[in-house]
């Protein structure tokens, strides 16, 4: 166990001194370089912001994707609600008065009558 540690924080060393030579290495070339060296460096720190970006964008899309999927569940089941107690109410409405339902679907059916035999005599 003693032997897994040394050998883990021997290749955090190795890695932490790797990171501070790059990181010299780019200072070198920013203070004394060309200026192609100099532009080529400022490319490759541009191209790590950016992809830096990236990684913050997906992984906070990875966070928000859950929470989205909830609130599409829900709004679709509030909506399936609605429409189902609308549905309900007409039904109700249908069976509370259907004398007057009744009295609409004469009404509807004379006034079609009348639109056809219209359309017939012209």
């Amino acid at each position: 166990e003693l032997e897994d540690l040394r050998t883990e924080y021997e290749l955090k060393l190795k890695a932490a001194e790797q990171a501070k030579e790059l990181a010299l290495d780019r200072q070198l070339v920013a203070l004394t370089g060309t200026a192609t060296q100099v532009t080529m460096l400022r490319e490759h720190e541009d191209k790590e912001r950016r992809i830096e970006l990236l990684r913050r964008q997906i992984c906070r899309r990875m966070l928000s994707r859950d929470l989205s999927r909830g609130w599409t569940a829900w709004t679709e089941m509030f909506e399936a609600r609605i429409y189902a107690k609308k549905r309900l109410r007409a039904a109700g409405n249908r069976l509370w008065a259907p004398s007057l339902s009744n009295a609409f679907m004469i009404w509807a059916e004379v006034w079609s009558e009348r639109r056809i035999a219209n359309e017939h005599s012209k």
